[in-house]
């Protein structure tokens, strides 16, 4: 039907009206976010932020038609003072949730996003002064009703390169995400902003040196690995065990939305190891021994040939856990490398080191003495940059602690009074007394552990009288169960000594005595055994020499050993 001009402006102006009137029925899309607030490791160079969401407010479902209308441009999300380590391609994952048109769920992820209902499939990562920005545009005119969601998840942020890792800020600081649309007429937010995350540290240890005796050997020290806060060791799946762990972090659209190539690692250097020692690691921790329980476990990845350096990785059974059993990631968790018993029970020799210690072999040769310190740092390092997790951890504590130390097996005998003058002599004897009973072709005592037989020789210095200049000596080698007897008179440089002497043995349990024979008389006396400070502290398995019982020495001295005072 044909309509005069006046009529047909009038029904255009009709039809304007309407229109008006159904956009002024929709309001304006606004969201609720929820952010979460996760903990993070501040040396971390690849840490998953929390997730957000954004929700679609309940206005939106008291409209005229129960729905907001979007328009189109971008929202974008400054993580504030941290940059983003990730893309995309490498774990970052933008969801709807919708219920309209379908659309139940739909993720822009992978290297090639596609477009949804209300995701145009743009997404940028860019750095700014500001922090890491994450931008991804929205289509115009798509309907929202109340509760459809958009989630953004898996961002990693370079939390090592941050404010949140400021040394003097014991566990860092809140890392904080905040929400701007573009243009600023398409979407509100409430709140704007929110904390998706706190660093912490995430690891430390502690060390139960061991102290031995070279001709002993025994002895094995213990590193106790402690997470500092839960969920700093996760298992992504990757360890020598080669499964994902039940309840592992599991998200859509991918087995792991965090998009890890890597299992939290601790490796562990020993600086100062002598040059004759070898450490053999055990291939495992102990089972988690914290309050969690959850059994847990580090396993060996690799150690170098001399032990100076390891790395372990952790695996748990239960990354997650819930209500009815617990996880990994509920509880602070700590693992100890080395049996944690003492090995002195176990008896001389590395072969009584069983695969569960710390093993330490020596050469048997003065490239066994010296003290070695221990440190460990957070792994994979943060190269190559493709890791997830990885870690710009340093060696921690600092200075080390302390960790092994093997001292020569001595003993320091002092004859106050020695002379070869016109009508005197001295004679001297040295037993090496470590051939006893409990090591006999028959022993008598009842001993678990026999003495341990020891030889070496002992080099003999002369202080003369009058402070002159010092006279040394050594002897031949003296077997355990032998004595070694020499005269001054016949023994140079000693010939017209008269002083005192000191004989320092390269072995344990040597006892002196002294003899004066002159044209006057004859006496003797008893060496003094002088305390050496090399062995204070050393660790070993010595069995007293008292009837009925053995005695064990530990970590404090060996003063409990009965009969031989060996230090104070």
């Amino acid at each position: 039907m044909m309509c005069t001009m006046k009529r047909c402006v009038a029904l255009l102006g009709l039809f304007v009206l309407a229109g008006v009137a159904t956009a002024s029925a929709q309001t304006l899309l606004l969201f609720d976010v929820r952010t979460d607030r996760v903990s993070l490791t501040k040396t971390g160079r690849s840490e998953v932020l929390g997730n957000i969401t954004l929700t679609a407010d309940a206005v939106c479902g008291t409209d005229s038609d129960g729905k907001c209308v979007s328009q189109g441009g971008n929202i974008e999300v400054l993580y504030q003072g941290v940059q983003i380590d990730n893309s995309l391609a490498t774990g970052i994952t933008i969801c709807e949730n919708l219920a309209l048109g379908g659309s139940v769920l739909h993720c822009e992820g992978g290297p090639a996003p596609s477009a949804t209902t209300y995701l145009n499939g743009s997404v940028t990562v860019t750095s700014t002064t500001s922090g890491g920005l994450l931008t991804f545009g929205v289509n115009n005119a798509k309907d929202f009703a109340a509760g459809d969601q958009i989630l953004i998840e898996g961002v990693r942020g370079q939390i090592d390169l941050s404010f949140a890792n400021t040394p003097f800020l014991t566990n860092g600081a809140e890392i904080d995400a905040v929400l701007t649309p573009s243009p600023s007429t398409i979407a509100s937010f409430g709140p704007s902003s929110g904390p998706v995350g706190f660093s912490f540290d995430g690891m430390t240890i502690s060390v139960a040196a061991a102290n031995i005796l070279e001709c002993i050997g025994t002895g094995q020290p213990n590193v106790l690995v402690q997470e500092l806060y839960p969920s700093s060791f996760v298992d992504n799946g990757f360890g020598p065990r080669g499964t994902l762990p039940d309840d592992p972090r599991i998200g859509i659209p991918s087995p792991n939305t965090f998009a890890a190539t890597d299992n939290t690692e601790v490796n562990i250097v020993v600086t100062g190891l002598p040059s004759g020692v070898t450490l053999t690691w055990p291939a495992a921790s102990a089972v988690d021994s914290g309050v969690g329980l959850v059994g847990s476990q580090l396993f060996l990845l690799s150690q170098s040939a001399t032990g100076n350096t390891a790395t372990y990785v952790f695996q748990t059974p239960d990354q997650i856990g819930n209500v009815e059993t617990a996880g990994s990631d509920q509880f602070i968790e700590q693992w100890n490398i080395g049996s944690g018993v003492d090995a002195a029970f176990e008896g001389p020799g590395a072969a009584n080191c069983d695969e569960d210690d710390i093993c330490v072999t020596l050469s048997g040769t003065p490239a066994d003495f010296g003290a070695a310190t221990v440190q460990a740092q957070l792994y994979p390092p943060v190269s190559p940059t493709t890791g997830r997790p990885r870690y710009n951890d340093p060696l921690h504590p600092s200075p080390g602690l302390p960790f092994l130390s093997v001292g020569p097996c001595t003993t320091t005998l002092l004859f106050p009074w020695a002379s070869n003058q016109p009508g005197f002599d001295t004679g001297i004897a040295i037993a090496n007394t470590s051939w006893d009973m409990t090591n006999d072709v028959t022993p008598v005592l009842p001993v678990t552990i026999a003495t341990p037989p020891e030889n070496g020789t002992c080099t003999v210095w002369g202080f003369p009288k009058g402070e002159g200049k010092s006279l040394a000596w050594t002897s031949p080698n003296v077997s355990a169960g032998d004595t070694l007897t020499f005269v001054l008179s016949g023994t140079p440089p000693f010939p017209g000594f008269t002083g005192y002497i000191i004989a320092r043995c390269n072995f344990q349990y040597a006892h002196g005595f002294a003899y004066f024979n002159g044209a006057t008389g004859a006496a003797g006396y008893v060496a003094l055994i002088i305390p050496d400070p090399v062995v204070t502290g050393a660790d070993g398995a010595i069995p007293a020499r008292s009837a009925g019982a053995d005695i064990f020495i530990t970590n404090d001295n060996f003063s409990n050993n009965e009969g031989e005072i060996l230090a104070q």
